[in-house]
């Protein structure tokens, strides 16, 4: 069975049902139940880094893969999907996970690109292990929780200064 400690956390990759975008989401091992406590926005493609005369490194993080077991839920403090704020998930059966507004009988899962009923509880879900007292950073100068800008190239935001603004 899964024996945790009081402070142990997991990253969960997961995507946006809306827009496929990539998060990760911070579970937290406490009073016995595995509860979702923050998220935050994954880039896509590791940055480069280059040198004269060397050729790219892609930076890969230190990953300890751990499957977690038992009651998975969302804490009080679950900021919700960095993208569209859906405060809930589900697990599609590819084994990933997406975002969920709760309200829809039907989920559509970003990474399979599959429909289907909803029903039952997360009982396991595959992650990473965060060491303790060390904050994940995917992106240089991140904070652990960031909205998604809206996009310029929506109509509603395209003449509107301020968005153009965030988008730099």
């Amino acid at each position: 069975m899964n024996k945790a400690s009081e402070f142990e956390k997991v990253i969960v990759n997961a995507r946006c049902t809306r827009n496929g975008g990539l998060f990760g989401m911070q579970f937290e091992f406490r009073d016995g139940i595995w509860q979702a406590t923050n998220t935050f926005v994954i880039q896509e493609k590791p940055p480069v880094v280059t040198t004269p005369r060397i050729p790219p490194v892609y930076p890969t993080p230190q990953i300890t893969p751990k499957e977690i077991h038992g009651e998975i839920t969302t804490g009080y403090e679950y900021p919700g999907c960095p993208y569209c704020r859906n405060r809930s998930f589900f697990k599609c059966g590819c084994g990933n996970i997406c975002c969920y507004d709760g309200v829809d009988k039907y989920g559509y899962c970003q990474w399979c690109h599959t429909r289907g009923l909803l029903s039952g509880r997360v009982r396991s879900i595959q992650g990473n292990v965060q060491e303790r007292n060390k904050e994940i950073s995917y992106q240089p100068g991140a904070k652990p929780m960031q909205a998604a800008p809206p996009r310029v190239d929506n109509p509603i935001f395209r003449n509107n200064p301020d968005v153009k603004k965030l988008n730099k």
